[in-house]
């Protein structure tokens, strides 16, 4: 019987093997920075039995702090934007919000966060990408994003070249679970026959079992074909009794992602996964390639020889004179004579009284007895504590200053500059994490149209926050559409299969923090220019966050001038006019088309009259007369495109200069002035779109009948041209012309 998963344990030791370093490097640093292990485990075992102090003075910390709250203040936020003609600029809109919804219900932000501290300490983390179902009454999945507490539970391809894992062609998250477990959670499968064989060793420990999310992209040969009219076909989609003979084809490697769930030994589960990315992405902090190998670090590797120095010299200060004995008295011979036990516990006891015997030498009386001056503070040691505070600082490029130290910066843009010094040097782990949740955008905005793939309202929400929802449904055949709500309201349609999205990242404050930020400038912009107040005071209370506040805005902006109500009240005439030009501009694009069809029909013409003059029609003959009939196809497709897109348009602006029409009844004389003239837009509009159409329906029958019969004519002649010929000769001699023979 053939092991279906010797390929999958094979890859896994490879990736035990490759991360090994890493791994050990990684643990390492997080046992560090936690305060764990900053002292070699043999010197802290002799300092220990020598009862001698072993402290961790760490310095490390609040570095991270720094570079990890500066991350957390500053959020990435992945932006959509179309690619092809089909995609729509509202639809990018749409899929972000859509996105923002699926972080927010993910709680993506601790993923992110969790992933970009694993990174900041030993060098790499992860996330993943999964899906779930609504609820527990529903059949519609939604997609998750799923933090990884545990970056060693992950595996990725380690041939991979992209920072954030987008090229991996395989993957693993790996959990423990008890054997127990195991058999309760999957009856049909035993462990007996293979727990001690050596080849599952990595699968198993003592009552544990290792299980796998095991992702893996399979390549399947299929065939392309490129259709007459210019689009593309699988071979193995054309329907039968199709003839494919003489398109041009190409053989493709598709790529298709496999989910597993595997133990080691058996399938325990297994489907198609709908994306076309192992949905697990990476961060990295430092990375580098040396002799193959490649090294991943955090900002703690780097720092831990100056750390550990910090912690000897502040071990040696205070086993110097903190822990150090006290001084020793000075006494003559004799003078402590049947006290030695009360001096001797004089330095471990405080005792009220030390009596002593008075003695005399010569006649001079002997001093009683005195302690000796104690130590002094080493400044050796205090010195060391200095320099090696300044090697951590270096090693992570960080200063006091970046931590918010007060230095001799006075003004408040050179303080600020000083800090920004900080920020560059640890702006790669910032940028790093933007890389990966730009990944994050393009595996979602590829699932999306895959797992919302039924007619559903589906949730967004808005850049600040505010949620909304729309109607996705992929049958449409247009990219957008609006519908109405029973209650009168406009709901959104979008049809999210049609189009190319790509996705970028920006990273920059929340919108909070945006918004306290405008709220400030426009406080100081009305201090300066008071007369503002009246004109921008309702925008400037709403940006303002205290309870209140939006029923201040909605009073302010009620009391605006005439002229600021009708400026946002006025109709956007500029894109219906805009859009008229496009339509005209669209008429001009079709008529030099149709003028191109003209032409190669003139050209098909005469290379008709040359064959008959010729009297035969030779193979580069008919492959002329061919690629002329397959250009005068194409054209005959494009023109019948641009058609439907041309209708599309004139449809919606209909419906624009409609909905334009209803926000200005009841307006002002000067709004109904405006509504005339797009009354007038609308009839110039509907006018040149009708004269546009008939032009293009009676052209298309034209061209259409004049085509066929020019086909019909190409097949006759070459059917002629083919067959056998009696030639006609004139009284001298010479062929006159020629006529078939007709085969009895």
């Amino acid at each position: 019987m053939t092991d279906k998963l010797e390929t999958a344990r094979k890859r896994f030791t490879r990736c035990l093997e490759a991360m090994d370093n890493n791994r050990r490097r990684a643990e390492e640093a997080d046992k560090f920075s936690a305060g764990l292990d900053q002292w070699p485990e043999e010197i802290k075992r002799e300092r220990d039995q020598d009862m001698r102090p072993c402290l961790v003075m760490d310095e490390t910390n609040q570095y991270i702090n720094q570079i990890k709250n500066d991350q957390r203040q500053n959020k990435a936020a992945i932006k959509v934007r179309p690619v092809d003609d089909k995609a729509d600029k509202k639809v990018a809109e749409m899929l972000q919000g859509v996105i923002r919804h699926i972080e927010d219900v993910s709680q993506a932000d601790i993923a992110y966060d969790t992933a970009f501290e694993h990174a900041l300490r030993g060098g790499y983390g992860y996330w993943r990408i999964y899906t779930d179902y609504c609820d527990d009454e529903s059949f519609d999945q939604e997609l998750k994003i799923g933090r990884i507490r545990d970056r060693f539970s992950v595996y990725l391809d380690p041939d991979h070249q992209e920072p954030d894992g987008s090229d991996s062609k395989f993957g693993f998250v790996t959990e423990w679970i008890k054997t127990e477990d195991f058999k309760r959670d999957y009856p049909g499968f035993d462990v007996k026959s293979w727990e001690k064989d050596r080849e599952y060793a990595d699968w198993i420990k003592d009552d544990m079992i290792q299980i796998a999310d095991y992702f893996f992209i399979k390549e399947n040969p299929r065939t392309l074909v490129s259709l007459p009219d210019g689009s593309t076909a699988w071979k193995d989609e054309i329907p039968e009794g199709i003839s494919i003979d003489g398109l041009k084809t190409r053989e493709v490697m598709v790529e298709k992602v496999i989910w597993q769930k595997i133990n080691g030994a058996d399938i325990l589960e297994e489907t198609d996964w709908v994306g076309k990315y192992v949905p697990i992405v990476e961060v990295i902090g430092n990375e580098s390639e040396i002799e193959g190998e490649r090294i991943l670090t955090g900002i703690v590797t780097a720092a831990m020889d100056a750390q550990r120095m910090h912690n000897y010299a502040i071990s040696a200060m205070v086993e110097n004179v903190a822990l150090a004995p006290k001084s020793s008295y000075i006494h003559a011979v004799g003078q402590l004579e049947g006290f030695e036990n009360t001096w001797a516990d004089a330095n471990r006891r405080n005792i009220p009284t030390l009596p002593y015997h008075p003695m005399s030498v010569d006649g001079i009386a002997v001093p009683p007895p005195q302690r000796q001056p104690p130590p002094g503070l080493s400044s050796g040691w205090a010195e060391v504590a200095m320099m090696s505070r300044g090697f951590i600082q270096a090693s992570m490029g960080m200063y006091a200053a970046s931590i918010g130290a007060e230095g001799q910066e006075k003004s408040g843009k050179a303080i600020l500059a000083r800090q920004r010094e900080g920020d560059v040097a640890s702006f790669h782990y910032h940028d790093n994490l933007a890389r990966s949740i730009r990944h994050t955008g393009r595996i979602l905005v590829d699932m999306i149209p895959k797992i919302y793939d039924t007619k559903r309202v589906v949730r967004i929400l808005g850049e600040d926050g505010t949620p909304d929802a729309v109607m996705f449904d992929p049958m449409m055949e247009r990219a957008m559409a609006e519908a109405q709500r029973p209650d009168g309201s406009v709901m959104m349609l979008y049809n999210p299969t049609m189009g190319k999205y790509d996705v970028s990242v920006n990273v920059g404050p929340s919108y909070s923090t945006k918004r306290q930020e405008a709220a400030e400038t426009q406080m100081q912009m009305v201090q300066a220019a008071p007369e503002l107040m009246p004109l921008v005071g309702d925008i400037m209370i709403r940006n303002m966050d205290w309870p209140g506040a939006d029923q201040i805005a909605d009073r302010l902006k009620a009391m605006l001038p005439p002229q600021i109500k009708e400026l946002e009240n006025k109709p956007n005439d500029n894109t219906i006019e805009a859009k008229a030009a496009q339509i005209k501009q669209a008429e001009t694009v079709l008529m030099q088309k149709a003028e191109a069809l003209f032409q190669k029909e003139k050209q098909l013409g005469q290379a008709q009259q040359a064959i008959q003059e010729a009297g035969q029609t030779t193979a580069k003959d008919r492959q002329e007369l061919e690629a002329i009939r397959a250009e005068m196809e194409q054209l005959q497709t494009e023109i019948a495109a641009e058609r439907r897109i041309l209708a599309a348009e004139k449809a919606k602006i209909n419906a624009e200069l409609k909905l334009a029409q209803s926000q200005m009844e009841g307006t002002q004389k000067a709004t109904d002035e405006r509504a005339e003239e797009a009354n007038e837009t609308e009839t110039r509009t509907a006018g040149l779109t009708e004269q546009v159409m008939a032009m293009l329906d009676n052209q298309a029958q034209a061209n259409q009948a004049e085509t066929i019969a020019l086909i019909q004519a190409i097949e006759r002649l070459t059917q002629a041209s083919n067959a056998p010929k009696r030639y006609v000769y004139d009284d001298d001699g010479n062929i006159v012309g020629s006529e078939p023979v007709v085969m009895q």
